[in-house]
């Protein structure tokens, strides 16, 4: 995200955004990963860890269009749910291949 920060036609499309509003863009995947990583500890226990998978999936294929067709900066919440996934598969995507392994060895 920051090597597009200061190129001319992402400040145009967006209104040339304060650096507050930049610094926000920029930490909403960070921070949905923050709070996917600590939504495992109760998803894991209620969908299991495929199912915490498929959930971050979900979360992903959310964000992706909303970032995809941005119009505006409000749209850009998709990097938000793009985090939220990554911090859901994070925690659960290890854990669920070691599980396969296991069964293979």
């Amino acid at each position: 995200m920051s090597a597009i920060l200061d190129v001319e036609s992402y400040n145009a499309y967006f209104g040339h955004p304060s650096a507050a509003l930049q610094a926000g863009i920029v930490a909403s995947m960070p921070g949905g990963s923050f709070i996917g990583s600590i939504a495992y500890a109760f998803t894991g226990e209620y969908l299991g860890r495929k199912g915490s998978i498929i959930l971050g999936c979900g979360f992903w294929l959310l964000g992706s269009p909303l970032c995809a067709g941005a119009r505006n900066v409000g749209m850009l919440v998709g990097r938000f749910f793009n985090g939220v996934c990554i911090g859901l598969c994070s925690s659960s995507v290890p854990v669920y291949v070691r599980g396969l392994i296991a069964l293979l060895t």
